[in-house]
């Protein structure tokens, strides 16, 4: 008997041991099919929190038409939708996105919930979906949003009975280069849902779009509308032709209503239109420092979360950018009849100077609707739910591994990789390239450590997060993804959907270096967090590996 027979029967026992046989299972009724942990890891106590995360299924373990919902430990259903992502060659579930709303959700606590069979009364209504061209509107019991041929939420409107409160409302602008997208210069190429649930709605549009300089863009908006009344925007901004990249944000139209704004908890009132923004801008790698209120109101302080309420009479709405601190510098304001999020700066002299041709520019930001003011929940730290590292190996989506940490002959696993994200976390300051332009990247310097994606450091991360469940790999995974997705891998012309090699800051567009294309961290990253942009980017780069592969 050889090795690989040893361990395939090993597996196949293990397997056998962790799933019972699907009808048994099934007939158990209330019997959990997997249990799932939501940690709070952020010390932020948390209302109405909408989470969504991959799981994967062994083949021919769960099909569709064998409905699952979600209760948590005393038995009450939650609000909950399973989209799926991946299939078996069987034609069994593979991955599925699980997306739940959880009520209350403690800080540093954590909060379980099961799968398990049968379809419940509880489970909730998909919301009414109409299409007006490239518009579409999204209905929710509680919370209504219409999106513009840009792809932003143009319109954002509560429930209140059997009437809506606009909360957002007018033209939402576009910012690139300083200078406002005008909706005639717009051509949409691509408008539809990739989702429609009880629990989330995502619409995607895409196009190009040109400014006053007759300077081309291309775009691809991705929003998410929960039930809860939380807005989702992931908006890429692909340059095709400028050298240097600023002014960068979006600008949202706010009733007269609102009186007053929130930021680092506390609370300004709104004045007249005269009056100036008040908000938060990024001053120094760490550091942030108010805008337009008073010094004595906030001074500056490390890591400000990045987000800002506005309340009144029209009730609340909270707006964050997604991550402040992986694009430097940003900026949140509000002011009487605006709100602004500036993912990069306004002033070309504070331009990005590693953003070239071909790059994509990723703008992320969170709209929350009702709800407590409390912003900082907004711009920190998506929640995951995470099965057990058991149940991730029996389901052999990656094969067999080891799970937990494992010893080395000097160190553990999980020492060498926060080894290297120490190192990588001291050449961000050491470069003053602080957050999302810079992992690390820059000249060459003499450490053990590779600098950057090479050897797939995103999936590397991602995949210890499945063998221990510390968060800290998902989310560092996640940033890793997302720089070599948007950063690493060129959106345009002859490049697009290659990678370049590692030069100092990203500057050398022309090299085409197959070691360098790593498409598992973004593909894995997509099965846990169902960010189809990097399924998008992933294919984009398999079909010049694929075309390399036959040439050689």
């Amino acid at each position: 008997m050889n090795r690989f027979t040893v361990v395939s029967i090993c597996l196949a026992a293990f397997l056998v041991s962790s799933f019972p046989e699907s009808s048994a299972l099934f007939a158990a009724g209330s019997d959990p099919v997997v249990t799932l942990t939501i940690s709070e890891t952020h010390g932020l106590d948390r209302k109405n929190v909408a989470v969504s995360s991959g799981l994967p299924f062994a083949k021919g373990q769960w099909r569709e038409d064998s409905p699952l919902s979600a209760r948590d430990a005393s038995g009450r259903t939650l609000l909950s939708q399973l989209d799926v992502l991946s299939r078996w060659s069987d034609g069994s579930v593979k991955w599925v996105l699980v997306s739940v709303v959880v009520d209350s959700l403690k800080a540093k606590e954590t909060f379980e919930f099961a799968l398990v069979p049968g379809r419940s009364d509880e489970h909730g209504a998909k919301p009414a979906v109409s299409s007006l061209g490239a518009r579409w509107n999204i209905e929710y019991p509680g919370v209504g949003v219409r999106t513009n041929q840009l792809g932003l939420p143009q319109n954002v409107s509560r429930k209140q009975g059997e009437t809506s409160v606009e909360l957002i409302s007018g033209d939402v602008e576009l910012m690139v280069l300083g200078k406002t997208v005008h909706p005639s210069k717009v051509q949409v190429e691509d408008a539809r849902l990739e989702e429609v649930g009880p629990v989330r709605t995502v619409v995607r549009t895409q196009g190009k779009f040109e400014i006053e300089s007759g300077t081309t863009f291309g775009f691809l908006s991705r929003v998410t509308i929960f039930a809860n009344g939380q807005i989702d925007t992931s908006y890429t901004v692909i340059n095709h032709q400028v050298k240097d990249f600023h002014g960068y944000g979006v600008s949202f139209p706010l009733p007269p209503t609102y009186t007053g704004t929130r930021f680092d908890g506390r609370e300004l009132r709104l004045g007249g239109p005269a009056d100036p923004a008040h908000g938060v801008r990024q001053v120094a790698a760490q550091t942030a420092a108010s805008v337009g209120a008073p010094s004595t109101l906030m001074s500056p302080r490390t890591r400000y979360p990045g987000g800002v309420s506005m309340f009144g009479s029209a009730g609340r709405v909270s707006l964050a950018i997604r991550d402040f601190w992986q694009r430097y510098p940003s900026e949140v304001n509000a002011a009487p009849e605006r709100a602004e999020l500036w993912f990069y700066p306004r002033d070309p002299r504070t331009a990005s100077p590693v953003y070239r041709v071909g790059r994509a520019a990723l703008g992320e930001f969170t709209i929350h609707v009702g709800g407590d003011l409390n912003e900082s929940r907004l711009a920190r730290g998506v929640l995951h739910a995470f099965a057990t590292p058991e149940w991730y190996l029996a389901s052999g989506v990656l094969g067999n591994y080891a799970i937990g940490d494992f010893k080395f002959s000097q160190a553990t696993y999980h020492q060498y990789l926060d080894a290297h994200m120490e190192y990588l976390q001291a050449r961000k300051f050491e470069a003053d390239e602080f957050g999302f332009w810079d992992l690390g990247d820059g000249a060459a310097v003499l450490h053990p450590f590779r600098r950057n994606n090479e050897f797939g450091i995103s999936f590397s991360m991602l995949f210890h997060y499945l063998r221990t469940g510390n968060i800290v790999y998902l989310e560092d995974g996640v940033n890793f993804a997302k720089h070599f997705r948007d950063v690493d891998t060129l959106h345009y012309g002859d490049m697009k959907g290659k990678s370049i090699r590692h030069t100092s800051n990203h500057v050398d567009g022309s090299d085409y270096d197959t070691a360098h294309q790593w498409t598992e961290g973004m593909l894995l990253q997509f099965l846990l967090t169902g960010d189809r942009r990097s399924l998008e980017v992933a294919r984009e780069m398999g079909e010049h590996l694929i075309t390399w592969a036959h040439e050689l």
